[in-house]
């Protein structure tokens, strides 16, 4: 469905969009669903790497100087101007920034230009970047930029709750200017495909069932829960492998504690593939799973989880709202409580036990997806929130 009142908006990221990713796949697919709704839409992006050619939305690039400690510093003092001259010249009716926590200087230069300002936030960096030990300057300047970017912005969408609520409590943003947005998933790219044939199209031995992740194997993740739990998943099920397909700072961790608990063939690790090839890899699957680690509050809004269900897979997540909560609510899943290994373990054999229960789950959850979960309902959503901000602009 077209958007009533076409609008000319303008989308500015510093992220390499040669390289799909969750970030990338993020305002790719925004910018089409937005484009699909009648909008018109620019997207500027630095130029890392290779061009990314799209016939469906028109990419500009920002230049920078490509060498790993110049190119912060070139996007930071650099860019702007140059992005001041294009953003004249294009003038649209918004914009629409994707975090840019580490360019404190872009949205200030928006602002010279009397646009109204849209806002997406994916995290509460001071959390992110706590956790990922990041230095205390490297991690001030970030918080810094954070916490302008958000007080310059005239309207924020937020991925999840924890961080509207950081956003509205801690940085005294007016609750009305704050909403949720949450990811979604391209359901014409992750559609089911039989298991069998994606086993054997994934080299896989169709005589084994799987337990699948997908994902950055990153320490909030928490696959480690799933390391912990396997010797008693795989003592009741001996024909069981894990297939994690991803990579990330914590997969030698992984592997070394695989190796200390003796189930190292048990366990296939795919390191990074390349994104479309990754609803085969969900579709050999049994199950999925998707944990959170709390080493911080922002549990986020899970893409996988929405991947998982539109390739028609039922779904164990860790007891939280956008993950067990969540595909329990659709009749998709379970959430269990993966810090206890013996009730994970307990969850995963019962739901391996019920063949009829995994299929039923698995067609609720694409159901779910394809009525409410897709990008271009939550294009309309940011759509009606960029209108509302534009309506209002000026007024305050």
């Amino acid at each position: 469905m077209k958007n009533k009142k076409s609008l000319k908006l303008s989308i500015i990221c510093y992220v390499d969009i040669s390289v799909l990713n969750a970030e990338s796949i993020q305002i790719i697919n925004f910018a089409k669903a937005l484009h699909r709704l009648g909008h018109k839409i620019s997207l500027f992006a630095p130029l890392i790497g290779k061009k990314r050619e799209d016939d469906k939305i028109r990419i500009k690039y920002l230049p920078l100087i490509d060498l790993k400690y110049l190119r912060p510093l070139s996007f930071i003092f650099l860019t702007p101007f140059h992005l001041l001259h294009l953003l004249k010249k294009e003038n649209p009716d918004a914009v629409i920034c994707f975090d840019l926590y580490s360019a404190p200087t872009i949205i200030p230069v928006i602002r010279l230009l009397n646009i109204p300002i849209f806002l997406y936030l994916n995290s509460i960096i001071l959390e992110d970047m706590k956790a990922l030990n990041r230095n205390r300057i490297t991690t001030f300047i970030s918080d810094l930029a954070y916490r302008s970017n958000v007080k310059l912005s005239n309207s924020v969408g937020c991925i999840s709750k924890p961080v509207m609520d950081y956003v509205v409590n801690k940085l005294k943003k007016p609750k009305n200017s704050v909403s949720v947005i949450k990811d979604a998933v391209d359901t014409d790219l992750f559609c089911p495909i039989d298991k069998k044939e994606a086993q054997i199209k994934c080299r896989l031995n169709v005589n084994c069932r799987y337990i699948g992740f997908v994902g950055s194997l990153c320490l909030w993740h928490g696959v480690d829960y799933l390391v912990e739990a396997a010797p008693l998943i795989i003592n009741k099920n001996p024909d069981i492998r894990f297939l994690i397909v991803g990579d990330g700072e914590m997969k030698k961790t992984l592997q070394r504690r695989c190796n200390e608990l003796g189930i190292s063939d048990y366990f296939i690790w795919t390191g990074f593939i390349e994104y479309e090839i990754v609803p085969t890899f969900i579709s050999a699957f049994d199950i999925a799973v998707a944990f959170f680690k709390k080493v911080r509050s922002n549990y986020g809004s899970p893409m996988k989880i929405f991947e998982y269900l539109s390739c028609a897979k039922p779904v164990l997540a860790s007891n939280y709202p956008e993950y067990g909560q969540f595909v329990e609510s659709l009749g998709a899943g379970i959430s269990a409580n993966p810090e206890d290994k013996e009730e994970l373990s307990e969850k995963i054999c019962g739901l391996l036990n019920n063949e009829e229960n995994l299929i039923q789950m698995g067609k609720k959850g694409r159901e779910a997806v394809l009525k409410m979960h897709t990008w271009e309902k939550r294009a309309e959503e940011m759509s009606r929130l960029i209108n509302s901000m534009i309506s209002n602009y000026g007024k305050n």
